[in-house]
């Protein structure tokens, strides 16, 4: 599942650190220490990232992502008489 045993020792201690940590902090791989609420936790591997190495793991920004999406255009309505 994991690359290597040293991703695996770190998600399992950020698995620990959300569960049982008050306040939550998490231990990103570039050795910051974050509130769980500024983490990005990637859906395939389970890793908690902060946003500079999520942008890295991910493959783009938060602001790359943005530009890609479609933006909603409202539906008009029939006026009530």
């Amino acid at each position: 599942m994991f690359e290597d045993q040293d991703k695996a020792k770190r998600v399992i201690k950020q698995f620990t650190q959300a569960k049982y940590e008050l306040p939550t902090m998490i231990d990103c791989a570039c050795s910051r220490r974050i509130p769980i609420r500024f983490m990005y936790k990637c859906y395939y591997c389970g890793e908690y990232f902060c946003e500079k190495c999520a942008e890295v793991h991910f493959g783009k920004s938060r602001k790359d992502y943005k530009a890609e999406k479609v933006k909603c255009v409202p539906v008009k309505t029939k006026e009530k008489k």
